[in-house]
């Protein structure tokens, strides 16, 4: 239905995507990129927007290079130094990337997972950063 929208500028919408993606579970689900790419490029109608013929963003391939590193970032490791990129930038847009315009597509916990930007902070643990010496006497009580 998407190819024809797209080839014959019939006017779509979407209905439930966003709950869909939060709830799409694991995170390497294969059904999570159709998925991104039509919550991405198709009119929103439960936020009031008329459907319309889909058109692909500048924002599309580089969304897309981000969640495919999120997936399977073993498998494409090339793509981090975008995923960073675009994820910093959003961030940096949007005051936090929770809010910005990538959050529907990442949880907090999978961007802390891969050490991403709005990842929550982990706390070093003290024997990463504290000779043996230190570590053992901050950990008396």
């Amino acid at each position: 239905m998407l190819t024809a929208a797209v080839h014959h500028r019939i006017p779509t919408a979407r209905v439930g995507t966003g709950t869909m993606l939060r709830r799409l579970a694991p995170y390497e689900n294969s059904n999570r990129v159709p998925l991104v790419i039509v919550d991405h490029i198709v009119s929103e109608l439960e936020a009031g927007a008329a459907p319309r013929p889909p058109e692909a963003p500048a924002t599309l391939q580089p969304l897309l290079e981000v969640v495919g590193y999120g997936m399977q970032p073993a498998r494409y490791p090339w793509l981090r130094p975008g995923a960073v990129r675009v994820l910093s930038e959003a961030a940096r847009d949007a005051g936090a990337a929770q809010e910005g315009p990538y959050a529907a597509y990442f949880d907090p916990e999978r961007l802390t997972e891969l050490e991403l930007p709005g990842g929550r902070k982990r706390r070093t643990p003290l024997r990463r950063i504290l000779p043996r010496g230190l570590r053992e006497a901050a950990s008396r009580p």
